[in-house]
């Protein structure tokens, strides 16, 4: 008799079978899901850029909402263009006498003069030396003469002020208002 041969794969045949079974299939499922995940990732990926475009547009609204008013002096408004420096004395002082070259201390309050929009202004008072290059011309023209206690009015040309170049917060070729109180000179 002949013996029927066992035609049924060996234990570890089938094992092996099965392995690349699932290597294959988990390599087709790869091909498929892959794709999905890339593109969930990218809509992610856009999502946070959107977010954060979002973001900064609302932090710039509140910046703009949040920002001072600029504050306008309608006394400090000058009609036309200012073509020379003026001086006009309100009060006159009858302590020193400042000078080209002396340290002052003043308060005062800067406009423009199209539309007395004030740039800058110290109550409290602050020191400068009243020389060329450490202040604008027009202050080097205009305190000189200037006695402690004393009130003064400069109206300055942009040519001796800040000129065609401008500086933070005042535009090119601005003229300027200066209301200034000599508190003291060294």
């Amino acid at each position: 008799i002949m013996q029927k041969k066992d035609t049924k794969p060996d234990r570890q045949t089938q094992i092996f079978a099965i392995v690349i079974l699932f290597i294959f299939a988990g390599s087709l499922l790869a091909g498929f899901v892959a794709p999905l995940m890339n593109r969930d990732k990218k809509a992610n990926d856009q999502a946070d850029v959107q977010k954060q475009i979002e973001d900064l547009q609302k932090q710039q609204a509140d910046a703009e909402a949040n920002a001072p008013v600029p504050e306008v002096d309608p006394n400090l408004k000058q009609e036309g263009d200012i073509t020379a420096m003026q001086i006009i004395d309100s009060t006159t002082g009858t302590g020193t006498e400042a000078k080209e070259g002396d340290t002052i201390k003043v308060k005062y309050k800067g406009a423009l003069a199209k539309d007395g929009t004030i740039f800058d202004s110290n109550s409290d008072g602050v020191e400068f030396k009243l020389a060329a290059g450490s202040l604008i011309q027009g202050w080097v023209e205009g305190i000189p003469g200037m006695k402690v206690g004393g009130k003064r009015r400069l109206i300055i040309p942009s040519d001796k002020a800040y000129g065609p170049q401008g500086t933070q917060g005042i535009a090119p070729d601005s003229d300027l208002i200066f209301d200034i109180e000599l508190i003291n000179v060294k």
